[in-house]
Order: structure tokens, then sequence, then C-alpha cells
């Protein structure tokens, strides 16, 4: 009799390897992301730390530095995302498929962003991106980048894997978004959890999410008041930089523009405190931040 020889990759064709493989890919997408913050940091010579879901820079940066560290995780993510389609061409499996899935998870929730919110990050790192290459700080041109790869990339695995659209393909990829939202979001639970208390002495708080103050009322307010309350990150997607630039240009006159153009824009649902939050980001960043 012949003993049969067991098959040591049989685990590798389990039907639930691409979805392993999917979470994986996620997770490294995203880690990659953070290692290009934390290159540029470290080519600079300043000291950081990247963890799955954020990096943890340990000295105040300048401001051109800021700009090409947030640049290094957008050349990260690109990265990633191409990585993803080229082992895919190489030879189209499910579980390459899962892994350039993954890889556009990322690129996925930027350009969902930025139709719902006016922009693909919720922090100030696109624009300073974008400042890096030299190009207008309010504008969008990386949402937009991510908008295009992630059409390009969709349009490739269809190309590549001969798919065609069935309901039971959309079901998939219904459950896969799902699955993605899911794990980015542990991912970055449990990321703040384990790293913010070793790293971060004080983490930001999202007030408007937080039940904390309101934007600044007019004749109630200095022009130093204001930048403190836009640098503390109570308003994501303006930060330190952008707050001293907006204070600098319009002064306490910003304040009733904000107050004009929040009650001519009438947010629906403004009562939620994360509507409320996105409503406040988008007048913020309409009136004022496309007059800079």
């Amino acid at each position: 009799m012949h003993s049969q020889t067991p098959d040591r990759h049989a685990f590798l064709r389990h039907p639930s390897m691409p979805w392993v493989v999917f979470t994986c890919a996620i997770v490294v997408s995203f880690f990659i992301h953070e290692m290009g913050h934390c290159a540029v940091a470290w080519l600079y010579g300043y000291p950081a730390i990247p963890t799955p879901a954020k990096e943890y820079i340990l000295k105040p940066l300048p401001e051109a530095v800021q700009y090409q560290v947030a640049l290094g995780g957008i050349l990260g993510s690109v990265a990633a995302l191409l990585a993803g389609a080229f082992w895919l061409h190489l030879r189209p499996t499910a579980s390459r498929s899962a892994l350039l899935a993954g890889a556009m998870t990322a690129p996925g929730f930027y350009t969902l962003r930025f139709i719902l919110a006016g922009r693909g990050h919720d922090g100030t790192e696109f624009q300073e991106a974008q400042a890096a290459l030299g190009l207008r700080y309010s504008g969008h041109a990386i949402d937009w980048l991510f908008v295009g790869l992630f059409v390009l990339a969709t349009l490739f695995w269809f190309w590549r894997t001969g798919a065609r659209p069935t309901p039971r393909l959309a079901g998939r990829l219904i459950v896969g978004a799902l699955g993605a939202l899911i794990v980015a979001v542990l991912l970055q639970s449990i990321n703040n959890a384990v790293f913010d208390p070793l790293f971060q002495s004080k983490p930001k708080q999202n007030h408007l999410l937080t039940g904390g103050p309101e934007f600044p009322k007019c004749g109630q307010t200095t022009k130093e008041s204001i930048e403190t309350y836009l640098a503390s990150g109570t308003v994501k997607a303006i930060g330190p930089v952008y707050a001293r630039k907006l204070v600098e240009k319009f002064g306490e006159e910003m304040v009733a523009i904000v107050e004009r153009e929040s009650a001519r824009r009438r947010c629906p649902f403004a009562y939620m405190p994360s509507v409320k939050a996105i409503c406040l980001t988008q007048t913020l960043q309409r009136s004022l931040s496309t007059l800079l």
C-alpha cells in the first residue's frame, strides 16, 4: 500500500482564506501608510513610531517637515495599492483579488468620505500633502487622486479577473465593504487604546462629539482664542498650521463669516453631534479656506 502524502498547502485553498487575506491586507496597508509618515520623519532626524493605525511623532515638527511627513503617508497608501494591483496582474486568483481589495480599503474610504463630507481625510493630512507638492493647501487634489486610483483599481480588477457584474458579486462586494469598515474601526479603536497611553500624553478630543465648547460667538472672542480653538483639534480637518493661516487672514472677522455662512447653509439633522461636526467643518472650509 502506498501512503498518501499530506498536502501541506491545503489550507491555502480553504474557502475562508480569501477573507483572511483580505483582513490582513487591510491591516498591512494601513501600517504601510503610517510607515510612510514615519520614514519621512526619520529622514529629517525626528523620532517617530509607526503603529498599525497611527503614527506617533515624538517631537514637534517644523511646518515644512510636517507637510513632507503628511505626503509620506499618501505615498505609502499609493504604494500599497500599486503593489496589490501588480501582484494580481501576475496571476489572478481569489486570494490575490482579496489582497488588492484590502489595499483598496483606505482609498475607498477616502473616496466615500470625500463624497459625503467634502474631504477624504478627517484631519489636515491631505491639505498638508498638497502644500508639500506645491499645490493649493485648501484644494482637493489628493481627494481626487484617491478617487481616480479607486476607480482605476476597480476597473483593473474587472478586466484582469474577467468578472461580470451579477447580483451575487454585488452581494459579496457589499459584505466585503461592511467587513472592511468593521476591521478599520476595530483596528483604530484597539490601536488607540493600546498605544495612545504609551506615546501620546494628551490625546486630542473632538469636542463636537463629546459635548465640549461650541464655536466662539461674535463679540465674545479674540484672535488668540479663535486660533487656540481651531488648533486644538476640535474641528477635524483644521489643525494648528491651517488655524494660524485663517486667523492671520481674517482675524476676528472670521467668526462673523462662519456664523453668516452657517445660517445660509442649512444643515439637515444638525442636532446630531456627528453631523454637526461635519457641517461646521464644511462651513469653515468652504467659506474661509477657499479664499486663502
